[in-house]
């Protein structure tokens, strides 16, 4: 896996979005911020780094509820934010996509084992 990957689905730049605002005490946990903060995102790749690869797997898909939900009435704008923002948060998608690539091996390019 690639961190352009990560950065070119919904359910990763909600993830992206999710681990820089955890490092931010400028916004609430559950905010979609305007901008993106330099430190907060080294923080954030450095959090999703130490992180156990389930507790990722969970943020993951409470990132996607969250940001990306059906039920999110403004969904369509926060996630246009997260991908806008995306490229300056390319240091934590290279983090996860590595970290995924670590548990997926070699089906990771996308490819199917077995028969």
């Amino acid at each position: 896996m690639e961190a352009t990957e990560v950065m070119a689905c919904p359910a990763g730049v909600a993830l992206l979005e999710a681990l820089e605002v955890a490092q931010r005490d400028d916004v609430a946990w559950f905010a979609s911020p305007p901008d993106s903060n330099r430190r907060a995102v080294a923080r954030a790749a450095a959090s999703a780094e130490a992180m156990a690869v389930g507790d990722l797997l969970r943020l993951l898909v409470s990132a996607s509820e969250r940001i990306a939900g059906p039920w999110v009435s403004n969904a369509p704008e926060r996630l246009a934010r997260a991908f806008g923002l995306a490229p300056s948060r390319r240091s934590i998608a290279e983090v996860v996509a590595r970290r995924m690539s670590d548990v997926v091996g070699g089906n990771a390019q996308g490819g199917r084992s077995g028969g």
